[in-house]
C-alpha cells in the first residue's frame, strides 16, 4: 500500500520516488530488525540496475521477485518485527551478551528472516514451479530433469536470498550481509544477460541446471 518496494524503479513498471526516499526507508527499517533493512538495500540496488540496464526478460524476473518481496516483507515484519523481536526485547535479553537484547533481537531476526525467504521460494518452486510473483508474471521454474525443481534444486537456486543470515555476526554482520546479497544480485543479472540461449543465472547452474521459462 505504501509502495516502498517501487521506490527508485522505472515509472513504466510502476516505480516512483528517488534515492533520497530510499535512504529514509532504509534508515527507518534499520531502527528495528536489520534483516528487513538489508533486504531493502539489495532490492533498491537491483531496482536501479535493472531499470537502467536490464533486458525485458530480466525485468520480468525481477518484477516477479518484487511482488514476492512485498508479500515476504509483510510476513517478515509481522513474524520478526512484532512477535519475535518484541518477545526478546521484552524478556530482557539475559545471557545474550554483546549488547544483550539488541544483539539478540538482531541475531534471531537474521536467522528467522533467512528461513522465511529461502523457505518460501524453495517450497513454492518445488511444489508448484511458481511463486505468487511468477504466477502473475506467467513465469515457471523448470528443474534440471524437467518438471518442477526438487527441494534441493529449489534451495540451491534461492540460497542467496538467505545471505542476510550473516547479520548474526556482531557489528559488521548487517553490512556483510548486504554486500553478499548485492554481489549475488549482480552475479544473477550478469550471468542471465550473458547466457543468450537459456538465460540461466549462476545459481540456476549451481542448482544443476534449473531454468525460468515464460508460459504461453
Amino acid at each position: 500500500e505504501a509502495g516502498l518496494t517501487g521506490l527508485g524503479g522505472d515509472p513504466a513498471f510502476g516505480g516512483h520516488g528517488d534515492i533520497c526516499e530510499q535512504a529514509v526507508v532504509i534508515e527507518e527499517l534499520a531502527k528495528g530488525p536489520t534483516s528487513m533493512a538489508v533486504y531493502m538495500v539489495v532490492h533498491f540496488m537491483g531496482n536501479h540496475i535493472l531499470s537502467h540496464d536490464g533486458s525485458p526478460q530480466q525485468r520480468e524476473q525481477w518484477l516477479a521477485r518484487l511482488i514476492d518481496g512485498v508479500i515476504l516483507l509483510i510476513v517478515n515484519f509481522l513474524v520478526v518485527g512484532l512477535i519475535i523481536t518484541g518477545a526478546i526485547m521484552g524478556a530482557g535479553g539475559a545471557g545474550l551478551g554483546l549488547g544483550g537484547r539488541s544483539f539478540g533481537a538482531t541475531a534471531v531476526s537474521a536467522v528467522v528472516s533467512a528461513v522465511i525467504y529461502v523457505g518460501y521460494f524453495a517450497f513454492m518452486e518445488s511444489s508448484r514451479g511458481q511463486t505468487v510473483g511468477k504466477m502473475l508474471m506467467k513465469l515457471h521454474v523448470v528443474g534440471a530433469q524437467g518438471g518442477h525443481p526438487d527441494m534441493t534444486e529449489a534451495i540451491k537456486r534461492n540460497l542467496w536470498m538467505g545471505f542476510g543470515i550473516i547479520g548474526i555476526l556482531p557489528i559488521i554482520g548487517t553490512v556483510l550481509g548486504s554486500l553478499a546479497s548485492l554481489a549475488a544480485a549482480i552475479v544473477i543479472a550478469v550471468t542471465i544477460n550473458n547466457d543468450t540461449v537459456k538465460r540461466q543465472s549462476w545459481f540456476d547452474k549451481f542448482a544443476g541446471g534449473t531454468q525460468v521459462i515464460k508460459q504461453g
